[in-house]
């Protein structure tokens, strides 16, 4: 009896489910949505027509794939984790925004709301994704924009940083020939100027070089840690102190360990530098509306206001040796982790950077 039970409830559920495919044909065209059903194993087995025009696939080519197939590895990355520490994620309904790869290669940001459908026992049976393109406005016009004056500003600060150097080796070729019983000096000083010029092109080439990022999930007390550990001897080389005050619970933040330490190491490096005398810098990390909010703080000279807003551009500095590529270099990472870097600095005072990610609960 239970078996002609189930084959009638699988015939209604097939039956069910071809209606269905029509109703959700006509939703994807209404709606402006690409609807997509899979197994409850996240493989497509119906697609709406209008996958052509948002992704640039047409159906047929989607059926059987994965939504895994169609992520940003970082959005994979994210995705799996998320299933690692909850085996029963995709039995749950949620809304993602994540980055879709279309025919052409490219990504596009996009919103999921995934639904489960259960047969008449409330069992899981397959999956159905709402997609719809996140609105791009004007502020996207915009950012093309910053970044074509990104380039040129870069352009201008790089031939800049090296012509003095340069400058520098040319004179001094000249003084060889003039004097040529100071060339060991001359040299030495040559030698210096080409290691400043390497130094540059080398900090130069990580902006040029695609990231490989490793998103994993970890505890950003732990990381943030282990940077002060490493810092620990040269505070105490110029008499500072560094004082850590953190909740008492894991802050997990799903990242690139060795990305968010460069960032965070760059940042207690630039307050002691800042510091010509004893003193505490202050680090805080606290939870707050879904993120991790990271703060430090010196007790240095301050930056003036307009110039605080300044603070990541390419070769801009307050230090009298640096180059800003640092700090230009740790805003580059926050954005890849969807994070942010704010900067708050009173003169004569001090300067606190804050530091947020995106918690994953």
């Amino acid at each position: 009896m239970d078996a002609i039970y189930k084959k009638q409830l699988d015939l209604e559920y097939s039956y069910n489910f071809h209606m269905f495919n029509s109703i959700l044909h006509i939703l994807s065209e209404t709606f402006n949505s690409l609807i997509i059903r899979s197994s409850m194993q996240g493989v497509f087995n119906y697609v709406s027509p209008n996958s052509f025009y948002i992704l640039g696939y047409e159906w047929e080519e989607m059926i059987g794939k994965k939504i895994t197939y169609f992520l940003h590895e970082k959005d994979k990355q994210r995705v799996l984790e998320m299933f690692n520490r909850d085996s029963h994620f995709l039995e749950k309904e949620k809304s993602l925004t994540m980055r879709l790869k279309k025919r052409d290669g490219l990504f596009v940001w996009s919103e999921l709301d995934i639904h489960i459908l259960r047969d008449v026992r409330q069992n899981p049976k397959e999956i159905l994704f709402l997609i719809k393109e996140k609105p791009i406005g004007d502020e996207d016009n915009l950012l093309e924009n910053d970044k074509m004056a990104l380039i040129g500003q870069l352009a201008a600060g790089i031939a800049h940083e090296i012509r003095n150097p340069l400058t520098s080796i040319k004179g001094f070729i000249q003084l060889m020939k003039s004097e040529p019983t100071k060339n060991d000096q001359y040299l030495e000083i040559i030698d210096q100027e080409i290691d400043r010029i390497s130094s540059i092109t080398n900090e130069l080439m990580i902006f040029a070089k695609p990231n490989h990022l490793k998103f994993e999930l970890h505890d950003l007390k732990v990381i943030l840690r282990s940077c002060i550990t490493l810092l620990e001897g040269v505070a105490y080389q110029k008499q500072i102190r560094i004082t850590l005050d953190s909740c008492e619970e894991p802050v997990w933040v799903f990242c690139d360990k060795q990305k968010i330490k460069q960032v965070i190491i760059n940042l207690i490096k630039n307050a002691l530098e800042s510091m010509e005398d004893p003193g505490i810098i202050t680090i805080t990390i606290r939870k707050c509306e879904g993120q991790s909010v990271l703060s430090i703080t010196d007790e240095g000279c301050g930056i003036p206001n307009e110039l605080v807003e300044k603070l990541g551009q390419p070769f801009f500095t307050t230090k009298s040796n640096g180059n800003g590529l640092g700090l230009m270099m740790c805003y580059k990472i926050m954005e890849e982790h969807e994070g942010r870097i704010e900067v708050q600095s009173e003169l004569g005072v001090g300067t606190t950077f804050y530091v947020f990610l995106p918690l994953e609960d």
